[in-house]
């Protein structure tokens, strides 16, 4: 997109319940690298209540994403060359995800556009001399990984909010180099870094403020200072190399070396995720109404069988509310398609996208899924719903999603009230930007080897967005129904699985959080809070890697049993947490009663 206007007002603004941009490029034919022009807007203004931002390039934007006032923020795959500032975010909160942020003034040079300057030009000094890639205010809790950052004046700069609070969050594997400032903190809670590289011509890490950092197997270095702090705070080091002066003021800085290294997190997978053809067989083509009346089961039933008999396609569900009384089966290389791409929050009050109501009879926990997914079959931006489930006497139901083949996929899916959310048991799945409760359990993956979860939100009140049924109709149900569910309720069970990576998850409300059953893994930026138990480790010999991996033990009752890490009677194996934090009420914190429990840069 070619922007001339200049101005103060954003060039566009996200403000409905679910917003999102995708796959565009911003580009301002008359800046001139010569003598800037710095009478430009933001490009993206973000106030979004869910807002997803994914491959965006701002080739030489003055101003690029304000992200301020936007919850359940998800920003992935950005890059170009903001001249001043990159991306910006205040009062942001529900734990927003920067994901592949990559600001370097090349990006123009490389464009070779209309008045592109050479690479070494002079909007490199004036970058140098003036941006801010990445700036930070009040945030309750981020996760920022995977990004690379160059030749700016800060690289990435907290800073108070207009609220007055500060803000906290996670970093992993950043790469800031080439800036006057890599980190630079004017004001921040204290926060945790993993495999980071902070490397700035004049300070690597430069604070004002009394901030506690933890950081683990990073590279600081810095032409002046490699760390210099003037009001306090302490910085704990561990398997770090620093290059350059130590100049710190009222803290203190602790450094420490382990035989044991924290294991890198692999960021190698299949990301690129679609049906084995791109024909489109449309649900409303063989007859569905989507008017929340009429049992559309026989029109997605066909339209299934039309994609299989083609040797697959995307079974596309616009938008509507969607009567189902029956199982859809995928079979292999189908996706059912609906209307919703990113983060999406279905609401009744807003927008419910491509909903569909199941209205199968339930009363047991095991039996047919309500979909089942065969291989390199999946399931994209739909919304679900169950008509029979009760907020006092929960109703059983098996499965909603089970996918039995390799390379399953859910990605941009939101779901209210599952009784049991997911199970997954192929290799290779991978499932992300889901927003799904659970009654009794939300994701389950079984005998399967190189699985992945991201990502995602799970909240045992997202039940309340769809007013339709029996449902919380006010905070005090709300409150209620939360706390039956989360009298049972387990959002990760992983049995027999290898190599299984889980990151960038937020869980607000569980009975179990998470159990590993013979698996071996990693996870990345996981945390919950309100839960009962933690981490639970249990049989087999297999090792299982925590890095940055908390939670908030908050117990029903008399905490008798409640924990934050277990390794049970049985198991053989390691488990190994890495710069990790659990606290709360419970009945044990940390309770190994076999195998290996490591446990590096970890709190309570």
């Amino acid at each position: 997109l070619k922007l001339y206007e200049t101005g103060t007002n954003a060039v566009i603004n996200l403000t409905a319940s679910s917003s999102g941009l995708r796959d565009l490029t911003f580009w301002h034919p008359n800046q001139d690298p010569s003598d800037i022009n710095t009478n430009y807007p933001f490009v993206i203004n973000g106030e979004a209540g869910v807002m997803t931002l994914e491959n965006i390039t701002l080739l030489n934007a003055v101003k690029g994403i304000d992200s301020s006032r936007a919850s359940y923020c998800c920003i992935r795959g950005v890059y170009g060359s903001p001249l001043l500032l990159g991306l910006t975010a205040d009062q942001s909160f529900a734990v927003s995800r920067f994901d592949g942020i990559h600001f370097s003034p090349d990006y123009w040079a490389w464009s070779g556009l209309t008045n592109s300057p050479s690479v070494g030009g002079a909007h490199e000094t004036y970058i140098r001399d003036n941006g801010l890639a990445v700036h930070i205010r009040e945030m309750d809790g981020f996760y920022f990984q995977n990004s690379v950052i160059s030749g700016y004046r800060d690289g990435l700069m907290f800073e108070e909010g207009v609220s007055g609070d500060d803000p906290h969050g996670d970093l992993s594997y950043l790469t800031i180099s080439n800036c006057t400032y890599a980190l630079h903190v004017k004001a921040a809670k204290n926060f945790k870094v993993l495999g980071c590289v902070f490397s700035g011509t004049t300070y690597g890490v430069f604070s004002e403020h009394n901030t506690d950092m933890s950081i683990n197997t990073s590279l600081i270095e810095g032409g002046t200072h490699a760390i210099r702090t003037t009001s306090g705070g302490d910085l704990n080091l561990v398997n770090c190399v620093v290059n350059g002066t130590k100049n710190t003021s009222g803290g203190s800085l602790v450094e420490n070396s382990y035989a044991i290294a924290m294991p890198t997190f692999s960021y190698d997978y299949d990301a690129e995720r679609k049906p084995a053809t791109t024909n489109v067989f449309d649900v409303t083509i063989y007859g569905a109404a989507g008017d929340r009346a009429t049992d559309d089961t026989a029109a997605f039933l066909e339209a299934i069988a039309a994609a299989t008999t083609n040797g697959g396609g995307i079974v596309f569900v616009p938008d509507g509310e969607y009567l189902i009384d029956g199982h859809l089966d995928l079979g292999a290389g189908v996706e059912l398609r609906g209307v919703s791409g990113g983060r999406q929050h279905a609401d009744t009050d807003g927008q419910t996208g491509s909903l569909i109501l199941i209205n199968n009879t339930g009363g047991s926990e095991t039996g047919a899924p309500f979909i089942r997914l065969g291989d390199t079959s999946g399931v994209r931006g739909v919304s679900f719903h169950y008509l029979d489930q009760d907020i006092v006497t929960f109703v059983p139901h098996p499965f909603m999603i089970q996918g039995d083949g390799v390379k399953n996929y859910i990605i941009d899916c939101f779901a209210s009230n599952p009784y049991q959310a997911a199970e997954l048991n192929g290799d290779d799945h991978l499932v992300e930007y889901t927003f799904f409760g659970g009654i009794r359990a939300t994701y389950r993956a079984n005998n399967c080897s190189g699985g992945r979860i991201q990502n995602c939100h799970v909240k045992p009140d997202f039940w309340r967005n769809i007013e339709i049924g029996n449902y919380p109709e006010n905070l005090t149900q709300v409150h209620e129904t939360k706390w039956r569910q989360t009298r049972q309720v387990e959002i990760f069970h992983l049995n027999g699985c290898d190599d299984y990576s889980i990151s960038s998850i937020f869980n607000h409300a569980s009975h179990k959080f998470m159990t590993v059953d013979d698996s071996s893994g990693q996870t990345l930026m996981i945390s919950a809070e309100q839960v009962q138990k933690g981490y639970t480790i249990m049989n087999g010999s297999k090792t299982f890697n925590f890095l940055n991996s908390s939670c908030n033990i908050n117990s029903i009752g008399d905490r008798s049993g409640s924990h934050g890490v277990k390794t049970e009677l049985g198991f053989k194996g390691n488990a190994r947490f890495f710069v990790s934090s659990i606290w709360g009420t419970s009945d044990s914190t940390w309770d190994s009663a076999d195998g290996k429990l490591h446990l590096q840069q970890c709190y309570v």
